[in-house]
C-alpha cells in the first residue's frame, strides 16, 4: 500500500514540475496608443524584425525544468513585432505601403526572477536612418516559491514589452527620422 503512496505522489510531483507559464496575449492600452497619436506624425510601416535568437519562443525559469512561453508558442521577436504593429494600427499611424518604414532587430529578451525584472533590448530605425538603441527594463513582483516567481514573470510580460513599445514609440531621435522623410 505504501508503495502505491508513494508512486503517486512522484507521478503528481513529475507531471506538476513538467507545467510551463504562459504569457497573455498583446493588447495594446490606451497610453501607448496616445504615445502613438502624439509622437508619431505620419503613418509608418513596420517591417519583419530580425533577432539575435530569432526562434526563440520560451525562456527557461529558475532551473525548475519549466519555461515561460507566449500564446501559441510564437517567437518573443514576432510577438513584440505584431504587439508595436497593433499599438500603431489602434493609434491610427500604421499603413503596410508607407514609405516611412520601421526596421527593429531585438537583441535580448531575458528575465531574473529574482531580482523581478524583464529585460529586452532592440536596435531600430527609420528608413536609413541612424540606428537607435532602445533597452528596456521592466521591474515585477518577485517571490521566493518558483511557481509564484514563474507566473509573475509570465503575467508581467505584456506590461514589460508595452513599456518597450512605449519607449519605441516616444523616442525622440525616431520621431525625428519619421519627420525629415515627411
Amino acid at each position: 500500500m505504501n508503495s502505491k503512496i508513494y508512486y503517486a505522489l512522484l507521478m503528481s510531483t513529475i507531471i506538476s514540475s513538467c507545467t510551463n507559464y504562459q504569457a497573455e496575449s498583446f493588447s495594446s492600452n490606451s497610453i501607448d496608443v496616445y504615445a502613438a497619436e502624439s509622437n508619431i506624425t505620419n503613418e509608418i510601416s513596420v517591417a519583419s524584425f530580425s533577432a539575435n535568437n530569432p526562434g526563440q519562443n520560451s525562456i527557461f525559469c529558475r532551473g525548475i525544468s519549466k519555461s515561460v512561453y507566449l500564446p501559441n508558442k510564437v517567437s518573443f521577436v514576432k510577438y513584440i513585432e505584431e504587439a508595436l504593429t497593433e499599438t500603431l494600427i489602434n493609434a491610427k499611424r500604421y499603413s503596410k505601403n508607407s514609405k516611412d518604414q520601421l526596421r527593429g532587430k531585438i537583441e535580448l529578451v531575458d528575465f531574473n526572477t529574482t531580482a523581478g525584472r524583464w529585460h529586452i533590448k532592440g536596435i531600430f530605425n527609420i528608413n536609413n536612418s541612424l540606428p537607435v538603441t532602445i533597452d528596456g527594463k521592466y521591474d515585477f513582483p518577485s517571490a521566493w516559491d518558483n511557481d509564484a516567481a514563474c507566473q509573475n514573470a509570465a503575467s508581467a510580460l505584456n506590461q514589460a514589452v508595452s513599456h518597450f513599445i512605449h519607449d519605441i514609440i516616444s523616442n525622440p531621435d525616431l520621431n525625428k527620422a519619421i519627420q525629415d522623410t515627411a
